[in-house]
């Protein structure tokens, strides 16, 4: 039936084998600081990348990029040096595009908001008699 010798000697190579990647990576676990255990990103390790809160002449760069590349976060990104594409959207989304809204403006455009649909003078009166 079985060849017991030779699954011995195999599961002896695996477990060797799998011991030994067992190890390397149950080190790896240890130095992570992550408690899942998963690896963090290169990127927040990268030297050029900046960190902590955009500074207010960032901001108005972002504003201008953004009212003549729109929502092309990777070239406002390119403009900035050591700021990510996904830093950058998540400025616009959480800050920048309600303060533009504070200030009156809107965001896709960056000029004031008109006001939307017919006026109230060139509206038809509205009857409320039934038959």
């Amino acid at each position: 039936m079985w060849d017991v010798d030779w699954i011995e000697a195999n599961n002896k190579d695996e477990d060797q084998v799998l011991t030994s990647s067992f190890e390397i990576g149950h080190s790896v676990l240890q130095h992570r600081g992550n408690k899942n255990g998963l690896l963090i990103p290169h990127t927040t390790t990268d030297q050029d990348i900046k960190r902590g809160p955009f500074i207010a002449e960032e901001e108005k760069l972002v504003i201008q990029l953004h009212g003549t590349l729109g929502n092309r976060w990777a070239a406002i990104a390119s403009q900035l040096s050591g700021r990510t594409n996904n830093e950058i959207k998540n400025l616009w989304n959480t800050h920048l595009k309600k303060r533009l809204l504070g200030m009156e403006l809107d965001p896709q455009t960056h000029k004031p908001f008109t006001p939307c649909g017919p006026t109230i003078a060139a509206a038809t009166p509205i009857s409320l008699a039934t038959r």
